[in-house]
């Protein structure tokens, strides 16, 4: 018991820092722990985007519409319309890419594709 008590009082403030440490240490965890439960979790609306849509433009709105629209309906689409984040692009029959392309709009002649701000694949 002797000995605990002179390890005790040689190593005081070593003790004292450690357990200051701790305290602080533990605190600042479990505040953190028990307000990020607390915490308003914020609202998330997922909204689907509607499958079939037309363009906008009304010139352009009666020739040009959504190839999934038309393939479902039994209607073959001539020249596919893809659309990308950075442009539009249509493929004719006969080009690389035509078997490949799901066509999210379709045109009957390069005129209404041109029209509609598309340009025609290079392959």
């Amino acid at each position: 018991m002797n000995s605990l008590k002179e390890f005790i009082k040689r190593n005081e403030k070593i003790i004292l820092l450690s357990a200051t440490f701790t305290c602080v240490f533990l605190l600042g965890f479990f505040t953190g722990k028990i307000g990020g439960r607390a915490g308003v979790q914020p609202l998330i609306n997922i909204e689907k985007s509607p499958i079939h849509s037309t363009i906008l433009r009304g010139d352009i709105q009666s020739q040009a519409v959504l190839g999934e629209n038309i393939l479902e309906n039994g209607v073959v689409c001539r020249i596919k319309g893809n659309i990308s984040s950075s442009s539009r692009i249509y493929h004719l029959p006969g080009g690389s890419f035509y078997d490949r392309t799901d066509p999210e709009m379709c045109f009957n002649t390069e005129a209404e594709a041109q029209a509609a701000g598309f340009r025609k694949s290079s392959r």
